[in-house]
């Protein structure tokens, strides 16, 4: 008799978790379309699918919650208003912790990181961010190298030494250094927590990865400058390991270090066995308000997929004269592109500082092209990004682009997301490509001395 009761009991403990794992596969199934060109596979999404365990453990038994419901509504609420995919992202998870929380008991903070990792964003801000940051580097590099009497000149990105010419690859082995290092951190986080019963607190999380994300750059710093000194090209076994032994030393092994000592010293923390049996209804209203989610998104993504409106105005009015005898043609996303000889021109739709902007850092990698030589070059007396592009088995090519907004001319993300914040106009992002050098200058200078009005710059 008091086996099978033990049998019983397993099996109603079991069957909810096995119930909400089956419904939210099928949940994921029915929204893949909108998925599918959303989720970007690689190294950092699997570590973070392989710490599930840590992460999203109970830290506090039998306190129950109902927090997660209210971010859930309120996620919901700014997907449905600016179509981003994040907000869904954010509101699918907030529903799953609602479901464990209202259960089960507190999950503490480290789901809600783990959500935000996992996601592209993390990748997609830190390719953009960090542009100017990587070019910083370089000419650091080059000036404490130069001064140390080594043969080194910069030129943007690229460093030339003993007659050799190479750029320093801002990932190892795939990697960005950054979100790999917040992914390891996380995961740490989440093992010394199992095993110590502890919880940390949000300004504890906040103060863990500032400090993790200064040690990250510092190793960026010392990681360009032993590529350069071995003179380590990208692609090489020595540029992926120089690459791991900084993200280890500078970025790893600190915290992990700190970490240990700090949970060593602290008594383990006792678990409450709640008295009171987890509430059996919360699972049927959970899984209630996921299926809500689907049609939900079924509505916002429309029939195939995730669709974003086409803006009110796609371009400013000077951009119609300016390649007018062009051939031209217009994306779904509202993407204007004009082509004539061996000059292609991308001018996209303005948008508010929250707002993604198809920038080129982000589209040319995506359509298998790599940067090689980059740098910030003066046109008319207006600051722009200048890079050279790569391709296996093509001749390589120069682009250029920068950001207007009528009033305002700016270069980088940083320039133009503050001035919108500060109320200025959305700004559209102008990109130049062409085969050679020579002509990407010319077309430039034409286009902003002759037909863009005068621009503010920064």
């Amino acid at each position: 008799m008091k086996i099978s009761l033990i049998r019983n009991s397993h099996r109603a403990q079991l069957s909810p978790a096995i119930v909400t794992g089956v419904w939210l596969g099928v949940w994921f199934l029915l929204t893949w379309s909108g998925w599918q060109a959303y989720i970007r596979p690689g190294f950092n999404l699997w570590l973070g699918l392989a710490m599930v365990p840590f992460v999203w453990s109970i830290r506090q038994p039998g306190i129950r919650t109902h927090r997660a419901l209210i971010w859930m509504g309120l996620l919901i609420a700014l997907h449905i208003r600016f179509h981003m995919m994040i907000w869904f992202w954010l509101a699918t998870g907030a529903g799953v912790v609602w479901i464990l929380e209202a259960r089960h008991g507190k999950l503490g903070w480290l789901p809600w990181i783990w959500l935000g990792l996992t996601s592209p964003v993390p990748g997609f801000v830190t390719e953009i961010v960090t542009f100017p940051v990587r070019l910083h580097i370089s000419q650091t590099v080059g000036k404490v190298l130069a001064q140390i009497g080594f043969p080194i000149e910069v030129s943007g990105n690229v460093f030339l030494t003993a007659g050799k010419r190479f750029v320093v690859a801002p990932e190892c082995l795939g990697m960005n250094t950054l979100v790999t290092g917040w992914v390891l951190l996380t995961m740490m986080l989440g093992v010394l927590s199992v095993r110590s019963r502890r919880s940390f607190k949000l300004w504890e999380l906040l103060g863990l990865y500032g400090v993790t994300t200064c040690l990250l750059i510092v190793g960026n710093y010392f990681r360009t400058g032993v590529l350069v000194l071995f003179q380590a090209m990208p692609g090489t076994v020595g540029h992926e390991v120089i690459g791991l032994m900084c993200l280890l030393a500078y970025g790893v092994l600190p915290m992990f270090l700190w970490l240990h000592l700090r949970m060593r010293n602290l008594p383990p923390k006792s678990s409450h066995d709640p008295k009171t049996p987890p509430a059996q209804a919360t699972i049927w209203v959970g899984l209630g308000l996921l299926a809500g989610m689907v049609v939900v998104q079924q509505a916002a993504w429309g029939e195939h997929g995730y669709a974003i409106p086409k803006p009110a105005k796609a371009h400013f009015e000077w951009v119609e004269s300016a390649w007018a005898d062009w051939d031209h043609c217009q994306t779904e996303f509202g993407i204007d592109r004009y082509y004539q000889d061996s000059v292609l021109v991308y001018v996209k739709p303005p948008v508010r500082f929250w707002g993604g902007n198809h920038g080129p850092e982000l589209c040319w990698r995506g359509s298998g092209y790599e940067f090689g030589q980059l740098e910030i070059q003066v046109i008319a007396g207006y600051q722009v990004y200048w890079a050279e592009l790569n391709k296996p088995g093509q001749q390589p090519m120069q682009t250029a682009w920068w950001y207007e907004n009528g009033e305002f001319h700016a270069h980088d993300q940083w320039q133009w997301r503050s001035l919108t914040i500060q109320g200025a106009s959305g700004f559209q992002l102008v990109n130049l490509t062409a085969s050679s050098a020579s002509v990407l200058l010319s077309e430039v200078e034409d286009y902003l001395v002759n037909h863009r009005p005068v621009h503010r710059t920064l």
